[in-house]
């Protein structure tokens, strides 16, 4: 009898202790779990791992945890885009570098990149420079005709203007003038690399485009037919005043 109540004291006792030790083990899974949560659902651990490989050059090893964060979506993303160029540079990846450059300065424009030293290593690689091709500034032919022409409307709609003339024509043939030039303007801003320059007023000129409709039939009139011009007309330029002022957000920004 006394036997059989040890046994089932010692039964009773493993089991308890089998219990609490699953019960201890999940609660510390369970505490980790959610204290790994927490930390990796901004990705500053992450972040900071591979900010302390990158530090150590040990570039092969940072990527990975880059990657986390920037899946994460780590606040710094835009450095961590730059940081993850750079190792590919220095690991003599330059395709790889180059698109992740690119998707940076997407993101913030600095041209002083191409001149960073980390860059160095693929610097005279072709990935490198088709890049350095599609951003930086630059001058062609076709570039310097267009802005010689621009020149041209310009003098041409400012000669006209000094000129006296009772034709009512005048100011509309001005306009197409300067219409004319901007366009080529904004040619020259899309050739030379400068429209990442200014961004926001680099399609200014499409809004123009809803001006020339207006101007042509205004033109024909005068040209054909006798008479001043009456305010009624001014309804031809609603659709340029409506997609100006949708678009004066964009052009206003800085």
């Amino acid at each position: 009898m006394i036997l059989l109540l040890k046994t089932q004291f010692q039964m009773r006792r493993f089991t308890y202790s089998i219990i609490f030790l699953f019960a201890s083990g999940y609660l510390s899974y369970a505490q980790s779990f959610f204290t790994t949560l927490e930390i990796d659902s901004t990705g500053n651990k992450s972040f900071i791992v591979a900010e302390k490989l990158f530090q150590s050059k040990k570039y092969n090893d940072a990527i990975p945890y880059y990657e986390q964060a920037r899946a994460l979506k780590h606040v710094d993303s835009i450095i961590i885009l730059l940081r993850i160029a750079k190792a590919y540079s220095h690991l003599d990846n330059p395709k790889k570098a180059s698109i992740f450059l690119d998707n940076y300065l997407k993101s913030d424009f600095r041209l002083d990149m191409f001149n960073d030293q980390d860059f160095a290593k693929i610097s005279h690689s072709s990935e490198f420079n088709r890049l350095k091709k599609k951003y930086l500034p630059r001058m062609t032919s076709k570039a310097g005709i267009f802005l010689f022409i621009a020149f041209l409307s310009f003098f041409l709609a400012f000669m006209l203007l000094l000129k006296e003339t009772k034709s009512g024509t005048k100011g509309i043939i001005i306009t197409f003038l300067i219409l004319h030039a901007i366009f080529l303007v904004q040619g020259v801003l899309m050739l030379t690399n400068l429209r990442f320059q200014f961004p926001h007023i680099f399609l200014i000129s499409a809004s123009f485009s809803y001006l020339y409709g207006p101007l042509i039939y205004l033109y024909f009139k005068k040209t054909t037919q006798e008479g001043p011009f009456v305010k009624w007309e001014l309804i031809h330029f609603i659709p340029f005043l409506i997609y100006l002022i949708y678009k004066s957000p964009v052009y206003l920004s800085s």
